[in-house]
């Protein structure tokens, strides 16, 4: 027996975890969740991860433009990086993956990396319409014949 909370409770019957009554045989099988809501859990994460993105880039800037605006970071060598989920790592493996990239604006960052992929895009594209914003006669009209295959697929 032993004392937890004022009252005596059989060993094995407490989980070391919380204080949630869990028989011994079912301990290493269910897990005790912080939140009993998913929904609620996955909010918190997602704002701890968004406020940890914005507290790294607090005093940057984009390295090719200066912009302060919409920052992403791009690996240099695409071959060894390990993740682009870095904002839920801890600070020490966080840092040796940022160590690996450059502050970028959306803009040039989009550029790099077209450039790194060897991708050119020309008028007259869906591409062009889409990604790079072009609105010339004949990126129109190829993004109009693409929507119209696209609708008729589904």
């Amino acid at each position: 027996m032993t004392r937890r909370g004022g009252e005596a409770v059989p060993a094995g019957l407490i989980s070391q975890r919380s204080w949630v009554r869990i028989p011994l045989p079912q301990r290493r099988t269910k897990k005790i969740m912080p939140y009993k809501d998913k929904d609620r859990q996955k909010q918190y994460q997602r704002e701890w991860m968004r406020a940890r993105r914005a507290e790294f880039f607090v005093d940057k800037e984009c390295k090719k433009c200066k912009s302060k605006d919409d920052l992403e970071i791009h690996h240099r060598n695409p071959a060894k990086k390990v993740s682009h989920v870095v904002w839920s790592w801890s600070s020490d493996r966080r840092y040796e993956e940022l160590r690996k990239c450059d502050v970028l604006c959306c803009k040039c960052h989009k550029e790099r990396t077209a450039e790194q992929l060897g991708v050119e895009w020309q008028h007259g594209t869906p591409y062009g319409y889409r990604t790079h914003g072009c609105r010339c006669g004949a990126c129109r009209e190829a993004h109009r014949i693409y929507m119209r295959k696209y609708l008729s697929r589904r």
